[in-house]
This record gives structure tokens, C-alpha cells and sequence, in this order.
């Protein structure tokens, strides 16, 4: 196999909802550009960057850095099993209504989570065996450990420290009305937190 690129270059993908309670509203991706690199015996390298925009409004970024180290070989070849993974794919500050209308909530979600919202996902392993580090903090949701999964064996690690931490009382937004049991209403929502250790996914 000879060197290439792939060049990604200023390209704008939007959406709009017609029947959004507040009037239409148009989210998507703006000057999205990146590249692919390769060549025989040296790392594979791919770089994608964008911004996000919600009625001509920013609303975010990403950012997508990886590269794999033994994917093509001198002669070539290809390892789509043991070349090496690493890189990260970082969202930031996006805005919660670009969620909101993806999910077609209609303002109940925009309202349950933070105005901006951050994720990042840390990669790690091999093509066979991808490995991530994950961290979102989204304000009424905050989730934060690793997981990895092996593609022979068509299995999900969640490795030891893995956590989840959900505010309730923000998420009660989503409700169409108040939680009751019985006559008595939930006048205040708990919050609920999740660690995991060790659990694999068949």
C-alpha cells in the first residue's frame, strides 16, 4: 500500500426541527475538518475538528486526535487486530439544547441538565481490544471510569472504580408530572450514585 491523506475541509451539517415547541430550531456541526494520514510502517494518524452551533449560536466543540501504531505494515499489510490505539475524542461546552432537540424533548431535558455540558473519552488498547476512560459531566448526570471490550470474545469490561452519579431532582423535568405513590407526592427527588467493580458484559 503506497502513503495517502483524506482531507475533511470546512464541511456543515445541520438539522431542523420543524415542530419544536419554541418554533424551529436548527442545530449541527460547523466547519468540520480533518484529515487521515497513512503510511506503510509509520503510525496512522486521524484529527477531526468542529464546532457546534444551535440556531447560528455556538454551542461547543470537538475534537477528535487518534492515532494507531501498527496498522499498516512495511510490506503493506494490515493488523486490524493488535495495532495499538490511543488518542481522545473531547466534546466541550456543548450546549444542552443541541441534546435536547437530537432527543426531541422539547425543553425538558435542555431544562434537566447544564447549559454546557463536557465529555472527553480517553482511548487505549489495541483495535481487538479497545480500552476507553470516560468523562462526562453533564451536570445532573456525571459519569466517570474505564471500559473496554475485546472483540474476540464479543465482551464489555467495566473496570474497578467505574461511577455514575445522577441528580434527580434536576432530571424531574423530564416527567410529564410529579411522582406519587399513593395520595403522597415526591415533593423532593433523591440522588442516586453507581460504582462498579469488575463487571463483564457478554
Amino acid at each position: 500500500a503506497d502513503a495517502g491523506t483524506l482531507d475533511l475541509t470546512e464541511f456543515d451539517l445541520t438539522f431542523t426541527d420543524e415542530a419544536a415547541a419554541n418554533g424551529p430550531t436548527t442545530i449541527g456541526v460547523q466547519d468540520l475538518s480533518g484529515r487521515l494520514a497513512f503510511q506503510p510502517g509509520q503510525p496512522t494518524t486521524a484529527k477531526l475538528l468542529g464546532a457546534f452551533m444551535h440556531n447560528d449560536a455556538d454551542a461547543g466543540t470537538l475534537l477528535l486526535d487518534t492515532t494507531i501504531t501498527n496498522l499498516v505494515a512495511s510490506d503493506g499489510s494490515l493488523d486490524l487486530t493488535g495495532a495499538a490505539l490511543s488518542g481522545e475524542f473531547v466534546i466541550t461546552d456543548l450546549g444542552a439544547q443541541i441534546v435536547d432537540t437530537l432527543a426531541a424533548q422539547n425543553g425538558r431535558l435542555a431544562r434537566s441538565i447544564n447549559p454546557k455540558s463536557n465529555f472527553t473519552m480517553t482511548l487505549g488498547g489495541t483495535l481487538g481490544a479497545p480500552e476507553a476512560k470516560i468523562d462526562l459531566d453533564a451536570g445532573s448526570l456525571i459519569v466517570r471510569g474505564e471500559v473496554g471490550y475485546d472483540r474476540t470474545e464479543s465482551i464489555v469490561h467495566v473496570n474497578s472504580g467505574f461511577r455514575a452519579q445522577v441528580h434527580t431532582e434536576q432530571l424531574s423535568y423530564l416527567f410529564s408530572r410529579r411522582l406519587s405513590v399513593g395520595n403522597a407526592g415526591v415533593n423532593r427527588y433523591p440522588s442516586l450514585f453507581l460504582h462498579v467493580e469488575d463487571l463483564v458484559l457478554p
